[in-house]
């Protein structure tokens, strides 16, 4: 976005995550500040002040920023199970199951169904 003009308080918006937005989402323009930058009211709770125009798309594009966090999660899933070249395997399942709660979001299907899936895979 080029101007401030274009946007105007109560357009829906996309903040891209990082930058201070934590993990940025779809929001509403609270405030044009005179700096040119925006306050933002996320959709589904939370605040970002101060949010740069590059840093935003004008709309709707959770579906983008939702698919790129699952594409995030899924590759940080298949690292953690990936099976080392002549390691042992059942130690590698072991550890797996250990550290399982720090990596899902147990109200998350999608995680839940992913790393059911990778757990249960066969070797």
């Amino acid at each position: 976005m080029s101007s401030t003009c274009e946007i105007a308080e109560g357009a829906t918006v996309t903040v891209s995550a990082g930058s201070g937005n934590r993990d940025g989402g779809v929001g509403i323009v609270s405030k044009v500040n005179d700096d040119g930058t925006l306050n933002v009211r996320y959709v589904l709770g939370g605040a970002a002040k101060s949010v740069s125009l590059r840093d935003l798309k004008l709309g709707d594009h959770s579906l983008d920023h939702y698919t790129r966090e699952l594409t995030k999660y899924k590759e940080r899933v298949d690292d953690f199970f990936a099976r080392p070249e002549g390691g042992d395997d059942a130690y590698s399942r072991k550890v797996s199951v250990l550290r399982l709660d720090d990596m899902i979001d147990k109200k998350n299907k999608e995680q839940l169904q992913y790393v059911f899936s990778k757990l249960l895979a066969a070797p």
